[in-house]
């Protein structure tokens, strides 16, 4: 099992000093950035293929430093609102979590109780 560190940056946007808060955040996680990919999403999709290549054990903790928690629908396709479900639903044993300053909502509200029953199991 392993652990994935997931930045958007736009968490940044947000907080002073955003430069000096990545450096922080990338020493206290002690890694390095693996990959940067321009549509948050598509993260999803470099993830799974470590995994498939062996590069990474499918993960057990996901922690999700964005603005946006990225659980706002059900939709079949991963997109940018939504790719942290299918991450959930992919591999069930793991636990996401979503490190933001100033929440400005929560994955609740967006999704319906079935779909959060299996994304989020205590």
């Amino acid at each position: 099992m392993s652990s994935i560190l997931d930045i958007d940056l736009d968490y940044f946007n947000l907080v002073d000093k955003p430069a000096r808060r990545l450096k922080r955040l990338l020493k206290w996680a002690d890694c390095h950035v693996s990959f940067v990919v321009e549509k948050h999403h598509k993260v999803l999709a470099k993830w799974k293929s470590r995994i498939k290549n062996g590069h990474l054990t499918e993960p057990q903790f996901i922690l999700h430093v964005d603005e946006h928690h990225d659980m706002m629908d059900e939709r079949s396709t991963p997109n940018i609102g939504n790719f942290i479900v299918h991450a959930m639903q992919i591999w069930p044993q793991v636990r996401v979590h979503w490190l933001v300053d100033q929440a400005i909502d929560t994955p609740e509200m967006w999704l319906s109780d079935e779909s959060w029953e299996v994304c989020y199991h205590p």
